[in-house]
């Protein structure tokens, strides 16, 4: 089980620019009652993403996530357990993202997904992984779609497909 910590944002925000681990902790959130409901005023979703089809399927919650953390924060790779899509808003600095069709061969290239066990950091993906994944997709033996999302910029994620992301150290010049 992933260790609890209470920070106050204050503490969060001096842990997130001063650390120096390989992998470090990052908050996220998903429920919003009480106090926290106030995390979601103003939010709305873009227009073109309005609709929330699992809001129709008896059972289901919404789904709402937020994600606060520092360089060298990010996700295992993964395949979103329940297949939905998503998109993902960028409030501030920047986010590497790597994805993978569906029917990539993962175990093909020594890839395995969080689900299966694979608890790979993004730190160390990104710095071990992910310079032969691009070699190989250079070569022509790999699809893989990479970008770079910066504040203020909204990814889609289609259902199926694996993905990991991280976040990007602040810096002055363009990534």
């Amino acid at each position: 089980m992933t260790p609890s910590y209470s920070l106050t944002p204050p503490q969060l925000l001096d842990y997130a620019k001063s650390n120096t681990v390989d992998s470090p902790y990052y908050l996220v959130e998903k429920r919003f009652e009480g106090p926290k409901e106030a995390l979601l005023q103003g939010f709305e979703p873009p227009p073109f993403f309005g609709q929330d089809v699992l809001a129709h399927v008896p059972g289901s919650r919404q789904a709402r996530y937020l994600f606060v953390g520092g360089a060298r924060t990010g996700t295992f790779l993964h395949v979103d357990p329940l297949y939905t899509s998503a998109w993902n808003a960028c409030a501030s600095g920047a986010k590497r993202w790597c994805f993978f069709p569906p029917r990539t061969d993962l175990k093909r290239h020594g890839l395995r997904l969080y689900k299966e066990g694979r608890h790979q950091s993004a730190s160390v993906w990104f710095a071990e992984v992910y310079p032969k994944l691009r070699a190989a997709a250079e070569r022509g033996e790999l699809k893989m779609v990479e970008c770079v999302q910066r504040a203020g910029d909204v990814v889609y994620v289609p259902p199926a497909l694996s993905l990991i992301h991280i976040s990007e150290p602040t810096r002055r010049t363009p990534i």
